[in-house]
Parts: structure tokens; sequence; C-alpha cells
């Protein structure tokens, strides 16, 4: 019994390190977005990014046991969100691009 659970952790680690590489893909492929973008695309980037990170961030929290790291995703999530929405509101009264 403890060989099943050794292995189970080894394989939840080993999926969530490669999660974690793929998020870092994730990032670097919408931070591209927003450089290279107009003001609409760079704000769909950025809304991206801040999903991304929210996201690593929980994972830390869930692989490693860091106990910020969960606030801090909650806090940029809900902050990157309400970013959004309100530079949306504002692009739309300005006429976007």
């Amino acid at each position: 019994m403890s060989f099943v659970v050794s292995f189970a952790e080894f394989t939840f680690l080993v999926g969530g390190v490669v999660f974690m590489l793929a998020l870092c893909l994730a990032a670097l492929a919408t931070l591209r977005l927003a450089i290279r973008g107009g003001a609409v695309t760079s704000l769909m980037g950025i809304s991206c990014f801040t999903t991304v990170a929210g996201t690593a961030l929980y994972l830390l929290e869930v692989l490693f046991h860091i106990h910020f790291a969960r606030d801090t995703a909650i806090a940029l999530l809900m902050i990157g969100a309400i970013g959004t929405i309100v530079f949306a509101r504002i692009l739309r009264r300005g006429g976007g691009e």
C-alpha cells in the first residue's frame, strides 16, 4: 500500500510540473499577444495572462503548500477580471482603436 501512495504522489507531482511548464508557454504566448497587438488585442492578452498567472500561483499552493500563493491567486484573478471589464467599458465609450 505504501508503494501505491508514493507512486500516486510522484505521479501527481510530475503532472503538476508538466502543467506548470504548459502554463509558462501559455504565459509567453499571452505576453506576445499583449505586446504586439492594438488596444483590444493587448487587453485580451493581459486578461489571459492574469488567468494564467493566477492558475500558476494556485498550482504552486497545491503542489508545494505555499499558503500565500492561494490568496494572491484569488486576488489576482478578481482584480484582473474587474480591470478587464472596466477597461473594456472605457474602450467602448472612446470608440476603441
